[in-house]
């Protein structure tokens, strides 16, 4: 709290009430940044930035309380299992299926498959959708 706020909390312009609110919100921020999902974060929302999000209301947004922990490299808890293909940090591999995670996710010693879903707090949506779906490799095995 900046020296203002404290000298108007003496005064009593601040209620205990306002104080333990902002409490309450200053221990909900940090477990956020671990990537604890809040109890009221009960719908299924997609960010912008983030992807599948849990938040207090469905739908898309432009941006999220979760942004902060993007931005921070932390973790983001996912509402439903994600494809690599679809995510900025899978990296493919000359095959045409297969790729690794630039963010050190546990995978198989082959890799991970692009099109499986998986649970992953690492996942960032591709800002190129389509960039890594391997769309041109796809098209080339079925022209045979």
């Amino acid at each position: 709290m900046a020296p203002e706020d404290i000298e108007d909390w003496r005064k009593g312009e601040i209620t205990r009430d306002t104080l333990a609110a902002f409490a309450r919100s200053l221990v909900q921020r940090r477990e956020m940044g671990r990537g604890k999902r809040p109890a009221h974060y009960t719908e299924r929302a997609t960010c912008k930035h983030c992807g599948p999000i849990w938040l207090w209301c469905p739908g898309e947004v432009l941006g999220c309380p979760w942004c902060w922990n993007r931005m921070a490299d932390r973790p983001i808890p996912r509402p439903h299992a994600v494809r690599c293909q679809d995510c900025a940090h899978f990296r493919r591999t000359d095959h045409p299926h297969l790729g690794h995670c630039a963010k050190d996710e546990p995978e198989a010693i082959a890799g991970l498959w692009d099109i499986d879903r998986r649970y992953c707090e690492r996942y960032l949506p591709h800002p190129e959708p389509g960039a890594n779906d391997g769309s041109a490799d796809d098209a080339s095995l079925t022209k045979g």
